[in-house]
């Protein structure tokens, strides 16, 4: 059955405010309630899937995270520093494509009815720590290192936070593919691709999970520490709060993955959200 007979498009009018908004819907997420994934076919990698979303009519208000810059910003907001938290916020945010479905997923999660089979599908995560080991008696554990006889001894831990109905358990995580800098079509030779390893934190109540995977590629893991210190540095706080709490309670800007390359959609008044940054 091809993709086109699973999924079925359909594109409604909000009279109220005059916004398109477009479902896709899809068998196994006749259930899926709130939860948000992408159901991929085969041809998930392909040019058509890339531009997916840049042809999507309910997303016109997406800029790809290369075409991102201040100008897209309301004029007084056109700060540097909450240019660089949301491109940093970018730079770690991550697709993550997961073929197997558990044997054990919770019923209140879609796929239930697919556990133990093939089932490709994607979600969006973000890193949220990296650590680094040089014990002699620890190698790195990632794939290439597994399979050689010179696995490195220096290597970085990076975890990634998403949510626990897209990876729900080790053998999800395992099967799960973690691909760093999916900005757009031009960009697919910079794609860094990691291998999920294992579970080190969830909640199921709470529908969240941290799991890990590694690299010895130190270049790679600088650039995603230099972000995260970017993010979490003490002056972008102080402007987060001030702006979250203060003059912006009616503009938002969300990281995310749509299936297609990364998007950043800008500041949207009409959505009267009191939180500023959201994946």
């Amino acid at each position: 059955m091809s993709a086109e007979d699973r999924a079925t498009d359909v594109q409604s009018q909000d009279e109220s405010d005059g916004k398109s908004v477009v479902f896709e819907q899809h068998p196994a997420l006749e259930d899926q309630g709130k939860h948000e994934i992408e159901v991929l076919d085969k041809d998930y990698e392909s040019a058509i899937s890339w531009k997916k979303c840049t042809k999507n009519p309910g997303h016109f208000d997406f800029i790809p995270t290369a075409k991102f810059s201040q100008e897209n910003l309301p004029e007084k907001f056109r700060d540097e520093d909450i240019y660089q938290f949301i491109k940093s916020w970018a730079l770690l945010t991550v697709r993550l494509v997961t073929t197997f479905v558990s044997r054990d997923r919770t019923e209140k999660f879609p796929f239930f009815s697919s556990r133990g089979t093939y089932f490709p599908r994607t979600g969006t995560g973000k890193v949220t720590d990296v650590y680094h080991f040089d014990d002699e008696d620890t190698t790195c554990p990632c794939q290439e290192c597994a399979s050689s006889k010179t696995p490195a001894k220096i290597w970085k831990a990076i975890w990634i936070m998403t949510a626990m109905h897209v990876v729900f358990d080790d053998t999800e995580v395992e099967s799960t593919t973690v691909d760093f800098f999916y900005e757009d079509e031009e960009s697919k030779s910079d794609i860094v691709k990691l291998k999920g390893l294992r579970v080190v934190d969830f909640n199921l109540d709470g529908d969240w999970c941290k799991f890990e995977c590694a690299t010895h590629d130190l270049d790679f893991a600088q650039r995603i520490e230099d972000a995260l210190r970017t993010e979490s540095s003490g002056r972008i706080e102080s402007r987060q709060l001030e702006l979250v709490w203060g003059a912006i309670e009616d503009s938002n800007v969300t990281v995310r993955h749509e299936p297609s390359p990364i998007d950043i959609e800008g500041m949207d008044t009409d959505l009267r959200r009191r939180n500023l940054w959201a994946v």
